[in-house]
């Protein structure tokens, strides 16, 4: 059975949005999750220390996922490059896909940083 939701709008200060938009981002949900698991948090008799600690966890193991994705595309990519040793006539397609391959690494690494920051500024590394 779907959970019964309330839908509604609330007006707060633009700087208090950013910040909420800020911590979603930090953690990984949307806006709307950021909210709804800070006002959750905020009646329960969990400690803000216990809540940090799930945060952290989450983002290390989004961190460690993301990881093990950079180096299996990195692999994939020295594939690539000894194919195109191999068969010079495919050297081109080869490189098409390597320069997709490159892009997607680009991204990750730049996933992986962005969470390395935020876990940084909660004082883990």
């Amino acid at each position: 059975m779907k959970e019964d939701l309330y839908r509604s709008q609330f007006r707060f200060p633009y700087s208090l949005y950013e910040k909420l938009k800020e911590a979603a981002e930090q953690n990984r949900r949307s806006v709307n999750a950021e909210l709804t698991a800070r006002l959750e948090q905020s009646f329960s008799a969990r400690s803000l220390d216990e809540v940090e600690t799930e945060s952290v966890v989450r983002l290390q193991q989004e961190l460690t996922r993301l990881h093990i994705k950079s180096v299996g595309l990195s692999a994939e990519m020295i594939k690539l490059r000894r194919e195109a040793e191999a068969d010079p006539a495919k050297a081109d397609e080869l490189q098409a896909i390597a320069i997709e391959k490159a892009r997607e690494i680009g991204e990750t690494e730049y996933e992986k940083q962005k969470i390395a920051s935020a876990l940084s500024n909660m004082g883990y590394s």
